[in-house]
C-alpha cells in the first residue's frame, strides 16, 4: 500500500499542483502539474529544494497550456541555477508547436504566448528535456507506474488552437455571482468555453491502482464530454473517481450539466482565491454540482478550496443557514498556516 499526497498550492487564481508517492521499488516519485504565475515561484522554490535535498527528482512536469497562470512559475524555476544544478526534471509535457503572431507586443488577447515560446525554446534548445506533444490521439500513457488517460486536447482541437493564435481575443469583464442563490444559478443557460488556449489544455484521468483523479486544467466541457463518451462513459455508466480538480478555477464556462452527468465523485477541488480581478470561482458551477438533476442527495459532497478568505467563507451566506443540511454538502479549506490544500490517500 502506497501513500499518495497531492498538494494544491495557494497561488492565487492559478494552478500549482504536486503529487508525490512511492513506486513499487520504494523510490519516491514527484509529479508537478502547472506552475502558476511568476509569484508562484516563491512557493515552488522551497518545495523543489526540499526534494533536491532528499536526492530525488521530478519525474514529470505537466504544463497544461500557455496561459500565464499555468506557465510562468516553471520559467522562473528553470532560470534558477541552484535548482537546475541540483534537481533533475526528467520529462515535461508542454504543447507549444506554434509561431508567435505578428504585432504581438501587447499582451491583451495573447496572454502567455511569449512565455510559452520562451519555455518551449528553453526545453528544446537549452535543456534538452523531452517534451512530447500530448493529445487524445494516443490516449493511454503509462508513466512512473501510473496510468494517464488523456481527455484533452484532441489533435483537431490542438491544430485549431494553433491556427487561431494569430487572431486576438478580447478579455471580457466579469461580474460576481456570489450574491445569487444556488437553486437559481443551477438553472441558468450555459455559455461554454471556446477559448483556443483553454481548449488546448492537457487534461487527463490519473490512476494509481484503484485510486482515480481527474485533473482538467482549463479544458472546455465541450471537448471533455466528447472524449468521455468515446471512452464509453454515459449518465447510466459514469466515470467513478475519487476527486476532480474543477476546470478553469471554477469558471461557469467550464462546467456543464452534461459533463457532471458523466462523472461520479463526492469531492470537488477549486484552485482559486475569489480575487476581485478574476472573480473566480463562479458560484454557478457550484450550483450545478449541488443541484444537478441526476444528483443522489443521500451522498455528501465536499467542496475543497485551496485558499481561505472572507469572500470564500461567505459565498453561501445568501442561501440561508440550513443550506449545508438542505443540499447535503460541506466546505473545506487548507489547514491554518498552510500554503496548500493537501489530499492524502493510501493507494
Amino acid at each position: 500500500m502506497l501513500q499518495f499526497t497531492c498538494k494544491f498550492f495557494s497561488a492565487g487564481c492559478a494552478d500549482v499542483i504536486s503529487i508525490s508517492f512511492k513506486d513499487i521499488s520504494g523510490k519516491t516519485q514527484h509529479i508537478f502539474i502547472d506552475s502558476g504565475t511568476e509569484t508562484a515561484y516563491n512557493l515552488l522554490r522551497p518545495e523543489l529544494l526540499a526534494i533536491a535535498d532528499q536526492g530525488e527528482e521530478i519525474g514529470l512536469w505537466v504544463v497544461s497550456h500557455w496561459d500565464n497562470d499555468h506557465i510562468c512559475g516553471i520559467i522562473r524555476v528553470l532560470q534558477d541555477n541552484d535548482i537546475r544544478s541540483r534537481l533533475p526534471i526528467k520529462q515535461v509535457w508542454f504543447n507549444a508547436n506554434y509561431r508567435m503572431p505578428h504585432n504581438s507586443g501587447a499582451t491583451s488577447g495573447w496572454i502567455g504566448l511569449k512565455e510559452g515560446a520562451l519555455l518551449r525554446d528553453m526545453l528544446q534548445d537549452e535543456l534538452g528535456v523531452p517534451s512530447p506533444v500530448i493529445t487524445t490521439e494516443n490516449p493511454i500513457i503509462d508513466e512512473l507506474g501510473l496510468k494517464f488517460t488523456i481527455l484533452s486536447p484532441s489533435p483537431e482541437i490542438y491544430r485549431e488552437a494553433i491556427a487561431k493564435i494569430k487572431k486576438r481575443f478580447p478579455l471580457g469583464v466579469k461580474q460576481w455571482d456570489h450574491q445569487q442563490k444556488l437553486e437559481l444559478l443551477a438553472h441558468l443557460p450555459s455559455h461554454l468555453d471556446r477559448s483556443p488556449a483553454n481548449r488546448s489544455s492537457i487534461a487527463f484521468l490519473l490512476e494509481a491502482g484503484t485510486y482515480r483523479m481527474l485533473l482538467l486544467a482549463d479544458a472546455s466541457p465541450l471537448d471533455l464530454v466528447e472524449q468521455l463518451q468515446k471512452l464509453g462513459y454515459s449518465p447510466q455508466f459514469p466515470l467513478q473517481i475519487d476527486w476532480i480538480k474543477v476546470p478553469h478555477h471554477g469558471s461557469k464556462r467550464n462546467i456543464s450539466d452534461a459533463l457532471l452527468a458523466l462523472i461520479e465523485t463526492d469531492q470537488f477541488v477549486f484552485t482559486a482565491d475569489a480575487s476581485t480581478r478574476h472573480k473566480l470561482p463562479d458560484k454557478e458551477p457550484i450550483a450545478r454540482i449541488l443541484c444537478h438533476p441526476q444528483r443522489d442527495y443521500t451522498r455528501h459532497i465536499k467542496l475543497l478550496f485551496n485558499h481561505r478568505n472572507n469572500q470564500l467563507e461567505r459565498i453561501f451566506d445568501v442561501d440561508g443557514q440550513d443550506v449545508f443540511e438542505r443540499l447535503n454538502f460541506s466546505v473545506h479549506f487548507p489547514a491554518p498556516q498552510s500554503n496548500a490544500l493537501i489530499i492524502t490517500a493510501n493507494v
